[in-house]
């Protein structure tokens, strides 16, 4: 039994264990004696308080306080035991922040109660006053982030005071997403069940930087971005009928009548905020752009793309001449270095139906060949940064070759000469082949995404930039040795896919090679469309009409091989289909 308990300094005091003392007699004495603790206590607490009256200064990287594990555990080290008052009374109340200094009121209390010589049942503890978050401020601190340090753009996350709310329990409640109804909710859970991983089917790659959890932490900060899934997911999950979550029962107006709530918020935010670096936008701008493949008919993806372009040209502007391989980027650079990826991915692949190479396509190109480029396409499409640098070789090459036939200058000998220079793209895509192989096995023993699944689609993509080169040199002739030698390789790597929804990532090889097959080869091409569980969305029954159109312009001749040219393609109808 502790003894000798007595006033000190303001402070009760415990000096050890033994004999019960003779005021504990569950009378008189032992009231007064808990009439005097509580007078302390209060008087302590009240001294404490009155020496802070200046207000909370608001939280930094390096100042601002660390929440707790659990915010409903008790305060004190796990050795001291509820027996020992000194242990409840005596605690640092000068290196508590405001929110301890709750929580310690609360447990104060608690404790108190649990002490066996309060028998007395009108006993009461002093009015605490409740604590307020007037001045609680917006922090930065990586503890309470979660570990997301470097908020170098300045997004809180808490948009205003009101935003954050304190109970007087001790617990901190954050509003993390605008939910406002049952159907956000359902249209959210199908989100992250369903959409995200058709958007970005490939994100858990090591170079991708960015998974699932840092796309909640965004949506969580950004209503654009909040709107905008949900506006994808209300798309995706019309098309997606397997969907084991109950069915809304929504007219086509209301799915479009979410996109647009999203593109108003969306237009609103970049007109009012620095929209250079926020990712939330550039996230927005990945979403609106993926939307087109579901709803084409109806969405402008040609105009998110150019906002983005817009964006990545300055986020080159700002990369560092030389980066540290070792340093290790917090998830919101990541996050940002993936979006930038995704934009330059529908650049880049969208470039094949144009009439010119991509406008940033130095710079991407000096990114690809980077040792330590900060963009990992495989991330964001399943096919490596080597490809997509040979792809704007490519590009590079029909442009030369257009404008100089326009002048008369072109000479066969030095369009040979410029595409021998690709010199390295056949025995690329040896190796890549020899690790597929090797990778192949693994697959069908693990059946889950694996490394194989960027292997292959890299191998897909590698032989149609491969026939895409031949067509340039010699013309789109579907019975010259060359072009039929590739064309049947490009065939041939599709039956290394797995999955049928991975065809769906694959419509840019699929193009390339369903323009150039033989007549014979159309049913097949047709099957491989029609083979994704995606079949009715608009990004495959666009691609779909695209190949048809090209069959029947080679057929009535309005279309010549020797001079066949993918941008042809377009028309008044079809030339805002996304080819990527």
């Amino acid at each position: 039994m502790a003894t000798e308990t007595r006033s000190h300094n303001g402070w009760l005091e415990c000096h050890g264990f033994g004999e019960k003392p003779e005021w504990m007699d569950r009378g008189a004495r032992q009231k007064a004696q808990a009439a005097m603790m509580k007078q302390k206590v209060a008087q302590a607490m009240k001294t404490r308080r009155s020496n802070k009256t200046e207000p909370v200064p608001s939280c930094t990287t390096s100042s601002a306080p660390s929440i707790p594990a659990s915010t409903h555990g008790s305060i004190m080290p796990p050795t001291h035991g509820f027996n020992d008052p000194a242990s409840l009374l005596q605690p640092d109340v000068d290196q508590l922040s405001p929110y301890h200094q709750s929580n310690f009121d609360s447990e104060h209390q608690s404790a108190f109660d649990e002490m066996i010589f309060l028998s007395s049942p009108t006993f009461e503890l002093p009015d605490i006053p409740d604590f307020s978050a007037e001045n609680v401020y917006p922090t930065h601190d990586p503890a309470i982030l979660g570990g997301l340090n470097d908020r170098s753009t300045g997004y809180p996350i808490f948009q205003n005071q009101t935003d954050m709310h304190i109970s007087t329990s001790g617990t901190t409640s954050i509003q993390m997403l605008p939910i406002t109804s049952i159907e956000e909710a359902v249209l959210l859970a199908h989100f992250m069940d369903k959409t995200f991983n058709w958007q970005f089917r490939f994100c858990w790659s090591d170079g991708s930087g960015f998974n699932r959890g840092y796309f909640i932490w965004l949506m969580s900060k950004s209503r654009p971005l909040y709107m905008a899934s949900l506006a994808l997911s209300s798309l995706h999950r019309n098309l997606n009928k397997t969907s084991d979550l109950p069915q809304l029962n929504l007219r086509s107006d209301d799915h479009m009548d979410r996109y647009d709530k999203a593109t108003e918020e969306f237009r609103r935010h970049y007109e009012t905020q620095n929209p250079a670096g926020d990712v939330a936008l550039l996230a927005c701008i990945a979403s609106f752009i993926s939307s087109s493949f579901l709803h084409s008919d109806k969405i402008d993806w040609n105009g998110y793309l150019k906002v983005g372009i817009s964006l990545v040209t300055q986020w080159i502007a700002q990369q560092p001449t030389e980066v540290d391989p070792k340093f290790h980027k917090p998830p919101e650079d990541s996050s940002r270095d993936f979006f930038i990826g995704s934009i330059i991915r529908f650049h880049v692949l969208s470039a094949i139906t144009r009439e010119a190479p991509p406008s940033l396509t130095d710079s991407y190109r000096k990114l690809f060949k980077s040792g330590n480029s900060p963009v990992f396409l495989e991330g964001v499409s399943g096919c490596e940064n080597w490809v997509f640098d040979h792809l704007l070789g490519v590009y590079l090459l029909r442009d030369w070759k257009r404008r100089t036939r326009a002048a008369g200058l072109l000479s066969l000998w030095e369009l040979t000469s410029k595409a021998t220079a690709i010199n390295d793209l056949e025995g690329r895509i040896a190796s890549n082949f020899g690790d597929l192989e090797v990778l192949r096995e693994e697959h069908m023993q693990a059946q889950q995404c694996s490394r194989y699944d960027i292997c292959v689609t890299t191998h897909v993509f590698a032989c149609a930039v491969s026939i895409l080169l031949e067509v340039i040199v010699s013309g789109a002739y579907p019975q010259l040795p060359e072009i039929k030698q590739k064309v049947e390789r490009a065939l041939e790597s599709f039956t290394y896919v797995g999955d049928p929804d991975l065809l769906g990532e694959l419509r840019w090889p699929i193009f390339v090679v369903g323009c150039v097959v033989e007549v014979e080869r159309y049913e097949l091409i047709r099957r491989l469309v029609l083979s994704s569980q995606m079949i009715h969305s608009a990004g495959m029954s666009d691609l779909a009409g695209l190949l048809e159109g090209c069959w029947k312009s080679r057929e009535t001749g309005e279309v010549r091989d020797d001079t066949f040219d993918f941008s042809q393609l377009r028309s008044e109808k079809t030339e805002d289909v996304l080819v990527a």
